[in-house]
């Protein structure tokens, strides 16, 4: 480690600003490795802020409070900043920044739903949870709304709605008199029968993206 000190030279902020996400982790990696902390936590900024955009618009997608989103994305930040980093390339510390992201969204939802069972008297858990997993095991209720919040992007307002109302525990009836006095999309009319065949697609959509969370428990750096 001694010899590794004082093979170690410290570069300015504006030295390392210059240097691409490669070096910057070669960089960080070697400050991290020579007990250089403060170096290493200055590159790891550097390298996390110039990703502010695009994990505060991959929030944005998820979280529909615009000051909940900016809350998320600097706690990401900061979070990231102050992980212990255990890679050498610059894909494995993204990932972990990515970690950090689902992690902090998990919280979040979890947060919200906790909120919305004591405004509404709601169960743990949704009834409808064990019917789109269809049995099928999942680390937590958190885990599962990371998945379907990343399904719903693609979703309408009304068919998005129809869904959430369905998640909640709504009968098709229900749901279908709920989305249609909403007026979302212009109050078109929809039935329980449109109910049915929305939340059928819903599901299917949301087993297959369960049983692909496999993959993002592969080691960091294998495709």
């Amino acid at each position: 480690m001694s010899g590794e000190r004082l093979k170690f030279r410290a570069k300015s902020e504006h030295e390392q600003a210059e240097l691409s996400d490669d070096d910057l982790v070669a960089y960080l990696v070697a400050a991290r490795d020579s007990g250089q902390d403060a170096q290493f936590r200055l590159a790891a900024g550097i390298l996390v802020f110039r990703r502010y955009e695009v994990q505060l618009n991959i929030i944005r997608t998820r979280v529909t409070s615009g000051e909940d989103a900016e809350d998320l994305v600097t706690l990401v930040m900061e979070q990231t900043i102050r992980a212990s980093f255990e890679g050498e390339h610059a894909g494995e510390f993204f990932q972990l920044m990515n970690t950090i992201r689902r992690r902090r969204l998990a919280d979040y939802y979890e947060a919200k739903k906790r909120q919305l069972d004591i405004d509404h008297g709601r169960p743990d858990d949704p009834p409808a949870i064990d019917e789109v997993a269809d049995g099928d095991d999942f680390a937590t209720a958190s885990d599962f709304r990371i998945v379907m919040e990343d399904v719903l992007v693609d979703y309408s307002g009304r068919n998005r709605m129809v869904v959430e109302r369905r998640m909640d525990g709504m009968s098709s009836k229900e749901t279908a008199e709920s989305v249609a006095a909403s007026g979302v999309d212009g109050g078109e009319a929809i039935t329980p029968a449109n109910v049915d065949q929305i939340f059928s697609r819903f599901k299917k959509k949301m087993r297959e993206a369960l049983s692909d969370q496999d993959d993002d428990t592969q080691p960091a750096g294998t495709v």
